[in-house]
C-alpha cells in the first residue's frame, strides 16, 4: 500500500578511507618532490600541513617514527575528514533530489 522511498546509501566509510589514502599518497609523492627540491616548501606545507610536526629534525629511531606517524597519520585523518565533509554533501544532494 505505501511504498518506501530508497533512500541513496551514504558509504561515509568509504569516502574517508579513500581520502585518507589520497592524502598519504600526497605526503609521499611531497616527500620525495621535497628530497629532489622540485616542489617549494611553501606549497608542500599548504598541501601537507602536519609536515610542519618535522620541523624539530628528530634524530633517534624512536623519535622518527614518532614524527613519521604523526605526520603521515595527520595527513590521512586531515584528508579523511575533508572527504568525509565531501561525501555527506554529496549524500545531502542525493537525499534532497530523490525526493523532489
Amino acid at each position: 500500500m505505501f511504498e518506501q522511498e530508497q533512500i541513496p546509501e551514504a558509504h561515509r566509510g568509504k569516502w574517508f578511507l579513500g581520502c585518507g589514502i589520497l592524502g598519504v599518497a600526497v605526503a609521499g609523492t611531497l616527500t620525495w618532490l621535497m628530497i629532489q627540491n622540485a616542489v617549494p616548501t611553501s606549497l608542500a606545507l599548504a598541501l601537507w600541513p602536519t609536515s610542519i610536526a618535522a620541523i624539530g629534525d628528530p634524530h633517534t629511531f624512536t623519535e622518527k617514527l614518532f614524527t613519521a606517524v604523526i605526520t603521515f597519520g595527520g595527513q590521512f585523518a586531515l584528508y579523511g575528514m575533508a572527504g568525509l565533509l565531501v561525501g555527506s554533501g554529496i549524500n545531502a544532494i542525493r537525499v534532497f533530489l530523490s525526493r523532489r
